[in-house]
């Protein structure tokens, strides 16, 4: 693991955004209190969905490795497990439509299964993505 993540308030950020979309969903579907659906749909909207806030649909940068040359420049593979909390996204967002959360609309749902699809595809021809795919398994 790259020492500067213990630095870096990246990863920690999307473990913590996983979360609360999956959590306050959840509690949505329990409760029905509106409020928990408000906010994992402003929380899956900034991060995923709004043209103005969204995280780019890629880890190209995580675990990035300071200093010259390439190695300072692009990520490493190791980034990309860092995100592995995006089950818990895709959970969530499926929990609100499926309750139908009136804030979980069909723009947002559109907005998402975009991202979702742009980092599925940089997974799979990126340098970084290819590099985890082939590791044993």
């Amino acid at each position: 693991m790259n020492p500067d993540v213990k630095n870096l308030p990246g990863p920690q950020a999307l473990q913590d955004v996983s979360q609360a979309i999956f959590s306050n969903a959840l509690a949505y579907a329990l409760t029905r209190s509106s409020n928990y659906g408000r906010q994992a749909t402003l929380f899956a909207s900034i991060f995923f969905v709004d043209s103005s806030t969204k995280m780019n649909p890629n880890m190209a940068f995580g675990q990035i490795v300071r200093g010259p040359g390439e190695r300072g420049r692009s990520g490493a593979w190791t980034g990309i497990l860092d995100w592995r909390g995006l089950v818990k996204v895709v959970d969530g967002v499926t929990i609100l439509s499926l309750t139908g959360h009136p804030d979980w609309n069909d723009a947002r749902d559109n907005g998402m299964k975009t991202w979702v699809s742009g980092y599925l595809d940089w997974l799979r021809t990126s340098t970084l993505g290819k590099t985890v795919a082939a590791k044993p398994k």
